[in-house]
């Protein structure tokens, strides 16, 4: 009788220690999982904006079929992708308009970048680069583009000449960021409209499509800076600045192929 007693107990010490195990690890799992997912997630795009056809990694630029960038093979991380509004939602310039400063009431503090066009000084003010976010402009007959991004405070001057094309670039609805890049920040992703890759300024360089891995050169530091509004009253009065109401005609597509483009 003692002896069946003695079996007994050490079989519900057994189970009582095996159920304890498994309660204690599988939590564990549990939340280690949920941690990585809500790590993945938390800037993420909504997981319908990507889709696979034809054997290509799509990701969706438009409400169109044929709106969208291909990122197969690119060195795009989904899990941190951000917004998806679409390429247009906000259009970039490629006529810019201007009009004197007198007009303009900005605080003096105001910052701006100050362009010289051939013996022109055109300004363009941060409160409506906010609005605009990429122009295409040719200054002294080299194609650039100023770009601005509010969420990590970005705003210079980059070349649009690539492998001996004049490209023009817009935003592409998306953001991205990267801890390794300005602190983690999220960033505005551009496009091109002639290859329709993506380029993300904060690492200087296009991250999918046919230009993948050519880097974004910043424009010759001698035809642009960094100016105050302020400053712009007092040492160019006759100086231009970008206009509040813009005329904006979206380009076709035009396309280049890739063997056609001289990249080396």
């Amino acid at each position: 009788m003692f002896k069946n007693c003695s079996i007994l107990l050490i079989l519900c010490n057994l189970l009582f220690w095996l159920s304890s195990c498994n309660s204690s690890n599988e939590p564990i799992t549990v939340i280690q999982e949920e941690e990585e997912q809500e790590e993945c997630t938390k800037y993420s795009i909504d997981s319908s904006l990507i889709y696979i056809e034809n054997s290509e990694t799509r990701l969706i630029a438009g409400v169109e079929d044929h709106e969208y960038f291909n990122i197969t093979d690119s060195d795009i991380d989904l899990c941190k992708l951000n917004q998806g509004l679409g390429r247009e939602y906000f259009p970039a310039l490629y006529d810019p308009e201007y009009s004197p400063i007198s007009i303009f009431q900005y605080k003096d503090d105001m910052p701006c970048i100050l362009l010289r066009d051939d013996g022109e000084i055109k300004i363009f003010p941060y409160s409506i680069l906010s609005q605009r976010e990429t122009i295409n402009e040719v200054v002294n007959g080299d194609p650039i583009m100023i770009v601005y991004c509010e969420l990590a405070e970005l705003a210079a001057v980059y070349s649009r000449t690539y492998c001996g094309e004049t490209f023009t670039f817009a935003p592409s609805g998306y953001t991205y960021f990267d801890d390794n890049y300005w602190n983690g920040v999220q960033g505005i992703l551009l496009w091109d409209r002639e290859t329709e890759s993506l380029w993300w300024p904060l690492n200087d360089k296009a991250l999918s499509g046919i230009m993948q891995g050519i880097e974004i050169k910043k424009a010759a530091f001698q035809i642009w800076e960094y100016i105050s509004w302020g400053d712009v009253k007092k040492n160019y009065p006759e100086a231009i600045s970008l206009s509040h109401t813009q005329n904006i005609v979206i380009p076709e597509l035009p396309s280049y192929d890739k063997d056609f483009l001289s990249c080396n």
